[in-house]
């Protein structure tokens, strides 16, 4: 089994899930597919050359407590393999954030959307700028056919806020 010194528990499939973004933001294919087609399963923001990610973070914060986003736990990808002793020196963090009473009620209706949530906006370097990518929770909806009518609204207005938050990063707001 993998070895899961410094990251407990839960955070392993979280760092699968990170690395794999991470593999697929760091392909050209990917960052077209996300950027010009509407069918991807990926939002992705390219930010201005100059923010910071000390700007990032503060903007993804307050406009997610904005929205009434719970933070429910940031996992520093970059941080989490340099302790593990891999070289990597670039910017890999996750921000999971969820509205809780939106939350609930989904998985009331569809317990297996669990495996999609919280959702996650995902800081990453590219180039010369911070990028930001997220996993659309309508799009998720695809791999449960059955699902009632009002799970498709709740996943579109957690969609809806999450893309707000990742725009007010690009915005420079809060």
């Amino acid at each position: 089994m993998w070895d899961t010194n410094g990251f407990p528990g839960k955070a392993r499939v979280l760092v699968l899930v990170g690395l794999i973004l991470a593999f697929l933001t760091a392909t050209p294919q990917a960052e077209v597919a996300a950027q010009e087609d509407a069918e991807s399963p990926l939002y992705r923001v390219d930010l201005p050359p100059d923010r910071t990610l000390e700007e990032v973070e503060l903007s993804i914060q307050s406009k997610a407590e904005g929205l009434n986003l719970a933070d429910v736990g940031t996992l520093d990808i970059g941080e989490g393999m340099r302790n593990r002793g891999i070289d990597f020196d670039q910017v890999y963090k996750v921000y999971q954030v969820c509205n809780l009473g939106l939350g609930a009620e989904v998985l009331k209706k569809v317990p297996a959307f669990g495996a999609f949530i919280p959702c996650k906006i995902v800081v990453f370097e590219a180039d010369d700028h911070l990028a930001l990518i997220t996993y659309l929770p309508s799009y998720a909806l695809r791999y449960f056919p059955d699902a009632p009518p009002e799970a498709e609204r709740i996943a579109e207005k957690i969609e809806q806020d999450i893309i707000e938050v990742m725009d007010a990063a690009e915005a420079g707001g809060f």
